[in-house]
């Protein structure tokens, strides 16, 4: 088992919901409207999935895990990465004042939402081509296995199944609706 594959369904499932992402901005650049229900469901997709899931469990669970390990935070890989989650928060700052601004601020939105694809993605390919076979180098097989055993525990105890499973299914509502 890989460090990389423990957060594969996370992963795919982020780079799913920034190509509807992507092409919403598309949509509304080109002039086209989006419900503001959906881009709730966007936000609420990116602070409760990406923001308060997949990077709740990068921050305390598999970088430290990683770090235990050998893998530098300090002027290392794992806080260059937390720098970028810091970033990506950012732009979800920006894209939850424009929608509640009066009235909406459609380009505001649409800036902020393509940075955040660019930076996502980017960040995603740094973690799979960098960090993680940094940390498989670094981390003993009984390390990373009980690292699956606690992303596990957290899914169950932290978040709920069931709340995981509706939270995975919104990018393929909306890939539905945009794509």
């Amino acid at each position: 088992m890989k460090t990389a594959d423990l957060l594969k369904r996370e992963h795919d499932a982020i780079l799913d919901f920034l190509d509807v992402l992507e092409s919403i901005s598309r949509h509304m650049d080109s002039g086209g409207d989006v419900p503001g229900e959906d881009l709730s469901i966007i936000l609420d997709f990116i602070v409760s999935f990406i923001s308060g899931y997949h990077h709740v469990r990068e921050e305390s669970i598999v970088f430290p895990s990683a770090e235990n390990a050998g893998v530098l935070k300090h002027n290392g890989p794992i806080g260059v990465l937390l720098s970028r989650h810091h970033t990506l928060q950012g732009y979800v700052r920006l894209m939850e004042d424009a929608l509640m601004h009066e009235p909406f601020h459609r380009e505001k939105f649409i800036k902020a939402a393509e940075d955040y694809t660019f930076k996502a993605r980017s960040h995603i390919a740094e973690e799979i081509d960098e960090f993680f076979p940094l940390a498989d180098k670094k981390m003993l097989p009984a390390a990373i296995e009980k690292l699956a055993m606690e992303l596990e525990q957290f899914d169950i105890t932290v978040y709920g199944v069931s709340r995981l499973d509706e939270l995975y299914n919104i990018p393929v509502l909306l890939k539905g609706a945009y794509s």
